[in-house]
């Protein structure tokens, strides 16, 4: 299938400022923020007139492209629309005549092949200095504040509801007693789509909404054909769709959820117990059961619902530019103010093994190791997990307590490094590092629920997202950029645990700025903010000059 960008002109107060998705106000007229020239965080107008009337246009017009360019005995089909992130479409089957048409036509700007994706997969908060007498979360008021208002999106494999992670109840480990989560933000549009096994009423308090995007994948028959035991709702049964529970109770679980696994006795906590989630569930089956266009159409729906950060702990085969639909969703994701954590990979520890581009919009997370206190049983069978590798999946067992305390964070083996490849290297990726091997957090097994430790970017990616959600309760008006900034700019490059202390574990091309330090990203003292236009600017600098946002090339100004 193919992803195919529109170029016609936008209508009279069109929902779209320049090269990005924008606010609206009332009589047409449009902004980049809420609040012009104040530097506060844009939000997306996704109900208003001319963001309806926008996204009516783009749909006329894709079905204008397909009639043009593909006959009437076709069998393909558009399965997707887009026009918050994307200015575009997702058409197919097609053959190869069909894709020719298609790149030629005048109404098309661009033809991408839909690509497969995949997943890059208990004590880590104590690690960050989260729950120490002086830390991040008593900062910011005790845990009840921990994330505050903030709704952190999963554009992941879907969720066990019935787990504790997920109550929005006050004692979540027995799924009983009051509610103790306020009612749903004001600024959430997003529903709660009934599935198997899945009816409207099971989002709660703390699970906020929940979609599912599965046309690009083949929809409802073919992921039974593939695997038999999923389901077709936002449930995450047993296997690699555990991924996304996984992810999502480390980003914002609830706080000391009893471990029920003997491996790992313990408790475990989200880094944002506070926060809100809303899950957008694009990948089915197994750890490549997602493809490009389901991600895409996940990214605008979050966006579209109001959602605060979106994290994705996925990838796709090696993109080698900033302009695929992934990136462009994000880009413009970002300048509609959504702050995007992202795995960089497992495919380290050689350079230049970072095989997702992600742009300047987006923050790229490594992996490292932390100092683990939760006692570990021996697994019969079992090899212990450490920096050495992660399987294809991101995802590996740890099984035994070692003997000797070990310096820490050290950059995990499989973390991916820089530079990238695109742009010739010109953008320092990743961005940050935090911890991705061995995480102990709420996965489904056959009988429900438990707990599991799984390496990989994938588990450091939610962890930056976490943080983030406390960042952005505490500064709520702060862009995307300017929490990264705080992010990246208070990161340390030394081990901070073990038998040596002090010592610097890596290098920008392993870990960017360093690692992630959650106290003292709350006040940076200084951020460094960047927009649209910046990173329009680096498009062009690189030479590869961005669509806008109605599918048309941006205009390039010479450097000066």
């Amino acid at each position: 299938q193919g992803l195919a960008a529109t170029v016609a002109q936008p209508p009279d107060a069109a929902a779209v400022c320049g090269d990005q998705p924008c606010t609206v106000s009332s009589g047409g007229s449009s902004s980049n923020t809420e609040n012009a020239g104040s530097g506060r965080r844009a939000r997306f107008a996704a109900t208003s007139a001319a963001a309806v009337q926008y996204a009516s246009y783009l749909s006329a017009q894709a079905e204008a492209a397909v009639a043009r360019a593909l006959r009437p005995t076709s069998s393909a089909r558009i399965v997707h629309r887009y026009s918050a992130v994307l200015a575009g479409f997702t058409v197919g089957p097609l053959t190869s005549s069909e894709v020719r048409a298609l790149r030629q036509d005048p109404g098309v700007a661009s033809v991408t092949r839909d690509g497969r994706g995949h997943v890059k997969t208990i004590s880590s908060p104590a690690f960050l200095g989260l729950s120490s007498p002086h830390g991040a979360w008593s900062q910011l008021g005790g845990l009840s504040e921990a994330g505050k208002g903030v709704i952190i999106g999963m554009v992941d494999t879907g969720y066990w509801p019935e787990g504790p992670s997920f109550s929005d109840r006050e004692f979540p480990n027995k799924g009983s007693g009051r509610v103790v989560f306020g009612p749903v933000p004001s600024k959430f549009s997003g529903t709660c789509t009934a599935g198997e096994d899945f009816p409207a009423s099971t989002c709660s308090r703390k699970v906020i909404g929940c979609r599912y995007f599965y046309d690009g994948v083949g929809g409802p028959q073919k992921i039974k054909q593939l695997w038999p035991t999923e389901s077709i709702s936002c449930r995450a049964k047993d296997g690699s769709v555990t991924h996304g529970s996984h992810t999502s109770s480390t980003a914002a679980g609830n706080h000391d959820i009893v471990s029920d696994n003997p491996s790992y006795r313990g408790s475990m906590s989200g880094m944002a117990p506070a926060a809100r989630l809303a899950i957008y569930k694009a990948s089915w089956g197994s750890d490549d059961g997602g493809y490009a266009s389901d991600f895409v159409a996940a990214i605008e729906q979050a966006t579209k619902d109001g959602v605060d950060i979106i994290n994705y702990s996925m990838g796709a085969a090696a993109e080698l530019s900033f302009s695929t639909p992934v990136e462009t969703a994000f880009r413009h994701a970002a300048a509609a103010g959504v702050f995007v954590s992202a795995a960089c990979g497992n495919t380290g520890p050689g350079r230049y093994s970072i095989v997702d581009t992600w742009g300047p919009w987006v923050m790229s997370v490594g992996a490292s190791t932390f100092s683990r206190s939760y006692t570990a049983a021996p697994a019969a069978g079992a090899e212990a997990a450490d920096a050495a590798g992660a399987d294809a999946a991101g995802a590996a067992s740890y099984s035994s307590a070692s003997s000797q305390p070990e310096a820490s964070p050290l950059m995990a083996s499989f973390s991916s490094r820089g530079p990238i490849v695109a742009g010739d290297g010109n953008l320092l990726k990743p961005d940050i590092t935090a911890p991705g091997v061995n995480v102990v957090a709420q996965v489904t097994d056959f009988n429900g629920y438990t707990a599991t430790a799984f390496s990989g970017t994938s588990m450091s990616a939610p962890h930056i997202s976490g943080i983030a959600a406390l960042v952005m309760s505490t500064h709520p008006t702060w862009t995307p950029m300017a929490v990264k900034s705080a992010i990246m700019t208070t990161s340390y490059q030394t081990t901070r645990t073990g038998s040596a202390p002090g010592q610097i574990f890596g290098g920008p091309f392993d870990f960017g700025s360093g690692h992630v330090d959650a106290t003292s990203a709350l006040d940076p003292g200084l951020i460094i903010n960047s927009d649209a236009p910046d990173w329009q600017r680096f498009m062009c600098g690189i030479g590869e000059v961005p669509y806008n946002a109605w599918g048309q090339h941006a205009e390039c100004e010479p450097c000066r």
